[in-house]
């Protein structure tokens, strides 16, 4: 029997067809919830019902219905470009999301407790659409997309491994802009700015948890950042990756839903100076340091002190992703930022001799003991939600690493 060899360009690409999958199966599991109640309608036009319905379309409706669907362009035409020409993969990427929210709107109709929407199928096919031409004008057929990669091979090192290290960075930037549509009105930077100065004027009111978590993941990051440059490595790495960082606190500040305190600036200096300190580490030790301090920042954002905790229990959610789909755009902040810290901790454990499967193993019941024993104290703490969506983010963000061939065999890549 002759085993069918699989193109080279095809092993290079199989872990692109899996996420797409996944990411589809959650649109589809969030449009249908609660999966249940299921009626045919009585009346004979039942299909205008799609035209009919009428109710307050809101900013963050906007936001999401696209934006959930931007991954959804990227993704598919991802896939297709493996085995299409460009036309061909814009095309088919189109159609499938077209079909996919089409589809989605459809069966909403016998929903009960969903509402079908020409708007939303609009909004999602922008969605979509925005997606495609991201990923198409990232990509090499493009002057845009040629300027970027000669860009990122000029700066940085060469390999999948950066480029995943590229993509952290990413994920936690998105995370604190999230829902990304600032809100001048209604004294929202006004009410962060008394906030910013009160705390600034008044140091007694600095929340040192909130201090030490921005401190630790800020430490973490920075690490991170200065594993991506190109030797020679650029003289004041730290103040590259400390602009970065202010930058995106400043663009936070007018975001609805989004707290920027001194802590977080005050954070940001104090991870500099700790990663001006620690220059002459040795790789290992450097990446050891990202990883406890990833693991700190994570604990202090996600455990409160004793004087806040409730004397009853609040049952752990056991519905994954029951609010971050279903919700406001807010969901998407809380997505991202399940995911980053993992993706970071992945990404430094790599960093590390050892890169084998056992280490993957290990560390994967790690992080599961990990978050479940944070989810299990929250069910005492007023302050937190208990839910089993956080530990599957903490176990798709380390998985993501070493699921990839390339990736996984660290920066020798």
């Amino acid at each position: 029997m002759v085993k069918r060899k699989i193109p080279e360009h095809l092993k290079r690409h199989y872990l692109r067809p899996i996420l797409t999958f996944v990411y589809l199966a959650l649109i589809v599991y969030g449009s249908l919830h609660p999966w249940k109640g299921w009626t045919w309608p009585n009346d004979e036009h039942w299909w205008q019902r799609i035209e009919g319905q009428t109710r307050y379309f809101s900013t963050s409706d906007i936001t999401v219905n696209i934006l959930l669907y931007i991954p959804v362009g990227l993704s598919l035409y991802w896939v297709f470009r493996t085995w299409t020409p460009v036309r061909a993969a814009i095309g088919w990427s189109l159609l499938a999301g077209i079909a996919l929210s089409g589809t989605m709107e459809f069966l909403q109709l016998f929903l009960p407790g969903r509402i079908a929407s020409w708007r939303d199928f609009a909004l999602n096919t922008l969605g979509t659409s925005i997606g495609i031409w991201m990923a198409w004008g990232t990509g090499p057929t493009t002057s845009w997309g040629q300027g970027i990669q000669q860009w990122r091979q000029r700066e940085f090192t060469f390999g999948r491994y950066t480029d995943f290290g590229i993509f952290v960075l990413a994920v936690w930037a998105l995370a604190q802009l999230s829902p990304f549509i600032p809100e001048f009105g209604n004294g929202a930077i006004t009410k962060n700015a008394t906030a910013f100065w009160q705390a600034l004027t008044h140091p007694i009111t600095l929340n040192l948890r909130e201090l030490l978590a921005e401190t630790f993941q800020f430490i973490g990051l920075g690490f991170i950042a200065h594993r991506l440059w190109r030797n020679p490595v650029p003289r004041h790495p730290g103040l590259i990756f400390g602009l970065f960082a202010g930058i995106i606190l400043v663009c936070k500040i007018p975001i609805p839903h989004q707290h920027v305190g001194v802590e977080s600036f005050a954070g940001l200096v104090l991870a500099l100076l700790v990663l001006h300190l620690s220059t002459r580490y040795t790789p290992s030790v450097k990446a050891g340091l990202c990883i406890l301090s990833l693991i700190a920042g994570y604990m202090l954002a996600h455990i409160t002190p004793h004087q806040q905790v409730a004397l009853s229990a609040n049952a752990i959610n056991w519905i994954p992703f029951r609010y971050q789909i279903l919700g406001d755009a807010r969901g998407l902040a809380t997505l991202l930022n399940g995911l980053w810290p993992f993706m970071g901790i992945a990404f430094c454990t790599l960093l590390l001799p050892a890169r084998t499967r056992t280490i993957a193993a290990v560390g994967g019941v790690t992080i599961l003991l990990l978050t479940l024993s944070v989810e299990w104290w929250q069910q005492w703490d007023n302050t937190q939600k208990a839910d089993i969506s956080d530990v599957l983010l903490a176990l798709a963000g380390w998985a993501l690493a070493w699921a990839h061939p390339v990736i996984r065999r660290g920066p020798t890549s």
